[in-house]
């Protein structure tokens, strides 16, 4: 089956078969259309064999998955993704167009494809398209941009859900894609499902109803709808202004501390895939531009999380 997806003007087609295509609309449903004509496309296929792709592999390592690696093929101008035996993908992003084939798909395969996997593939897509990635949340506070970046465990999740339960718009949980403007960077969002592990979760009341659901195979936490369960709004623009670089402190209080342009730079080169050379400077630039033109944080998040809600909020005014 094949569903459309308005990301931000590119009218997408992601066809895949009914389980997996039901678990990548839970991802992208607030940008689901009807229609369209579609300027990029992904398409997921099952296979009854080993693909034995002879071009998963070719290229240069830019990034790992457990069990895979991505890499680039400067020549062919092609990202190729393998994990195990089994999954095999290939974007050409500048064609506009991914394939994914797998082999006897698994329901265990299901977060695979849909997340990690399909993330890529639409960053990739997006970035040639200067649509930036940036491994951050966002959230937005009477227009000014939020920006939550870091690594996998910094807090990033735990620090959203507070944030949109005392009043902030929302942006994303963990992606956002950044975008030239006439006066300056913007921020869009990427209003995804907030993924929340099982301590997490405990820290919030009116979230231990899911607590005890049972978790689809190889899912690791759950996930929430902040504009659901907080009646936060999707602020799909919004200008930035604060970059926040959190960590869990494991004590009660919160410290934050002002870091330099420089500093936050270095934090976010990372999320530079070195793919397609002019696509993957001008990635630089837009994360250069961002941490000039916003005021840059560390933010030890303690235990007390109304008392991280008010730092950041000062910050943001």
């Amino acid at each position: 089956m094949t569903r459309y997806y308005a990301l931000h003007s590119h009218v997408t087609a992601i066809e895949a078969w009914p389980a997996l295509a039901d678990a990548i609309h839970a991802r992208l449903e607030p940008f689901a259309v009807n229609a369209g004509i579609p300027t990029l496309s992904i398409a997921f296929t099952a296979a009854s064999a080993p693909t034995g792709d002879a071009e998963a592999g070719r290229g240069r390592p830019v990034y790992e998955l457990p069990d895979g690696v991505v890499t680039y093929d400067d020549d062919r101008d092609r990202l190729t993704i393998a994990v195990g035996e089994r999954v095999r993908a290939a974007c050409e992003a500048g064609a506009g167009r991914a394939r994914v084939a797998v082999c006897a798909p698994e329901p265990s395969d299901l977060y695979l494809l849909s997340h990690p996997v399909l993330s890529l593939l639409v960053m990739e897509l997006l970035k040639r398209r200067r649509l930036f990635p940036l491994h951050a949340a966002g959230l937005a506070l009477d227009g000014r941009g939020v920006l939550l970046a870091g690594t996998s465990g910094a807090g990033k999740s735990t620090l959203s859900v507070a944030l949109a339960r005392a009043g902030f718009s929302f942006l994303s949980d963990d992606t956002v894609f950044l975008e030239a403007s006439a006066p300056g960077w913007q921020v869009r969002a990427f209003p995804d499902q907030i993924d929340l592990c099982a301590d997490a979760v405990d820290l919030f009341p009116e979230l231990q109803h899911t607590a005890h659901d049972a978790l689809p195979p190889n899912w690791r936490k759950r996930q929430i709808r902040a504009e659901s369960i907080y009646g936060a709004p999707i602020a799909w623009v919004a200008r930035p202004h604060t970059l926040i670089f959190p960590r869990v402190a494991g004590r009660s209080r919160s410290a934050l501390h002002r870091i330099s342009p420089e500093e936050a730079l270095i934090e976010l080169a990372p999320n530079v895939l070195l793919t397609e050379p002019g696509a993957s400077q001008e990635h630089l630039d837009a994360l250069a531009g961002i941490a000039s033109q916003c005021a840059c944080f560390r933010l030890e998040t303690g235990r007390a999380l109304d008392e991280a809600v008010a730092i950041v909020r000062a910050a943001a005014a």
